[in-house]
């Protein structure tokens, strides 16, 4: 096999994994095009990817423009951490009405066993 086609092969494995990627709608999800999927996927080893310069910085390029930035991910995280401390504060709150719920059946429960208990001592006295 030629040099080029070998390159070739390469780029067009590249570009497979990327179709791929934007058809499972992972476009962003470009961190699993690593150099042994690649060359896997091209059906060589990844050490004779590494003889084309060419391949490796496209790679390269795909990784840097690709790759979320550390303050993206902060930001994101800083979002995410929000949202579950409001959605802890909304359960607490529900765990705190239906055990509020809960002692005034209970409230209620005992007045009612109460107010049998004195029927059915009146009804015993009664006879």
């Amino acid at each position: 096999m030629s040099s080029t086609s070998v390159e070739t092969a390469f780029m067009m494995a590249i570009d497979r994994l990327l179709a791929r990627n934007v058809l499972k709608a992972n476009s962003s999800d470009v961190s699993k095009i690593s150099k042994s999927v690649v060359a896997r996927e091209a059906g060589h080893s990844r050490t004779t990817l590494y003889k084309y310069p060419n391949v490796l910085a496209r790679l390269k390029s795909l990784e840097a423009t690709t790759k979320p930035s550390k303050q993206s991910k902060i930001v994101r995280l800083r979002q995410e951490n929000a949202r579950l401390e409001q959605e802890s504060r909304m359960a607490r709150d529900l765990m705190a009405t239906m055990l509020l719920q809960m002692r005034e059946m209970e409230r209620q429960t005992d007045s009612r066993i109460r107010q049998a208990v004195r029927m059915t001592q009146a009804e015993g006295s009664d006879k």
